[in-house]
């Protein structure tokens, strides 16, 4: 699994959160739906990583 792959799923995650932090503060969005975009988020990520554990293959042969 390539790192700088990881780090752009990672920096995705970080943009929406910091997207989303005025939203909460100015409570456009309640605690609760930002904790769960956030969980969902990393769920997702987890889920992404795992299936690239799984099926490393599937990254190269969409390169070609």
């Amino acid at each position: 699994m390539d790192k700088s792959t990881i780090q752009n799923q990672l920096q995705y995650i970080i943009a929406r959160e910091q997207y989303m932090k005025p939203l909460l503060k100015n409570e456009i969005i309640s605690e609760e739906v930002y904790n769960e975009v956030l969980e969902n988020l990393y769920d997702e990520l987890e889920v992404w990583k795992y299936n690239r554990i799984q099926n490393p293959g599937v990254e190269f042969r969409k390169r070609k």
